[in-house]
């Protein structure tokens, strides 16, 4: 309808949802839908979501415009996310590209991040002297300290804990001189360094 518009398309970036520490999606094959002054929605294939942490619910609501809604769950590690996800698996013509894909509401999960493309692309632009992220807009807890024989891997220096190996499949971003990290792909000795790479010496040392 001319005052209800909605459309959808193609996005050119890589879309990353986070919750409770996991990767849920990762794509770049999301879809962007735009419906009149709503916030822009993703729409991720469900080839590219861990299906293994979301629980079918009996939940659904019905969109006059797009049709009707069923619902997921996320669940990982004990944190629930009670119908944090949605789709529509018999869309209506008008937006049949969103069929069976999946979208989450932004305010049940920790994050969806939308990166460039060239991020999958490896370390080959990784610099030594980058700092080092584990999200988009956070703060650096590293930098590169040189880069593997074989390029597929990264040592890095985290603060008030030394250097750590990377592989290349937790690098998940490479942009302005900064690197992401998937926290979810590094082990959990580096995990807890990340976590606390900005603890504050105690007085007097």
């Amino acid at each position: 309808m001319s005052d209800h518009p909605i459309t959808v398309a193609p996005n050119s970036r890589r879309v990353v949802v986070r919750f409770a520490g996991r990767t849920i999606a990762d794509t770049t094959n999301a879809v962007v839908l735009h419906e009149a002054s709503l916030p822009p929605v993703q729409y991720i294939p469900r080839a590219d979501v861990d299906m293994t942490l979301l629980r079918r619910t009996t939940h659904g609501t019905h969109c006059p415009y797009k049709g009707d809604a069923a619902y997921y769950t996320i669940e990982v590690d004990g944190r629930v996310a009670e119908n944090a996800v949605w789709t529509y698996e018999q869309p209506y013509p008008a937006v049949g590209a969103i069929r069976e894909r999946l979208a989450f509401y932004p305010s049940r999960v920790d994050a969806i991040e939308e990166l460039a493309r060239n991020i999958m692309a490896g370390i080959e632009d990784i610099q030594v002297g980058y700092q080092v992220y584990a999200r988009e807009g956070g703060e650096e807890f590293g930098a590169v300290r040189g880069i593997g024989p074989d390029r597929k891997t990264i040592m890095i220096y985290v603060e008030n804990a030394g250097d750590f190996t990377v592989p290349l499949e937790a690098v998940r971003g490479v942009h302005d001189q900064k690197v992401l990290i998937d926290a979810g792909r590094v082990d959990e000795k580096l995990r807890t360094a990340i976590a606390h790479a900005h603890d504050a010496e105690e007085p007097g040392l």
